[in-house]
């Protein structure tokens, strides 16, 4: 089984590169904690109106361990798009993880400019996380 971790801050291209993947080889599940936020926890709902609070993101993270654990069981093939991997605390251990269930883990670091990354979050509309996320979420990648 593989697994591809897609590393980069918001408007990076992960989920389209995720979507691309997932239309070519049916065997591909994407595991993202928004898709759990937006999707389950508060259907419809964008990052204005998210609460943020412990409750729901407890949730979340419960939601997506249940669909983690299914899909390996499955023996699907897991492509994850998260921002979060743009720490490489979060990245590392997700990698030791899925070594230890027969995974073989691919990273595939997505380049692009902060400048794009902002002008593409823009245009999501209430989906955005906007300029001040993105921003933080770059220099932890890239450390400028």
């Amino acid at each position: 089984m593989d697994a591809v971790i897609v590393v980069g801050p918001p408007g990076s291209g992960k989920s389209t590169y995720a979507r691309e993947v997932m239309n070519e080889y049916k065997s591909v599940r994407e595991i993202n904690r928004d898709n759990f936020r937006f999707g389950v926890v508060q259907p419809g709902g964008s990052w204005a109106t998210w609460s943020h609070n412990s409750k729901d993101e407890k949730m979340v993270t419960s939601l997506w361990k249940k669909y983690f654990d299914e899909c390996v069981k499955m023996g699907y093939d897991l492509i994850f798009t998260d921002a979060s991997y743009c720490d490489p605390n979060k990245t590392s251990s997700l990698i030791g993880k899925l070594e230890s269930l027969g995974y073989k883990v691919h990273t595939i670091y997505m380049q692009v400019s902060l400048e794009e990354c902002i002008r593409r979050d823009l245009i999501r509309g209430k989906m955005s996380v906007g300029k001040e996320v993105v921003e933080k979420f770059w220099r932890k990648m890239y450390g400028n």
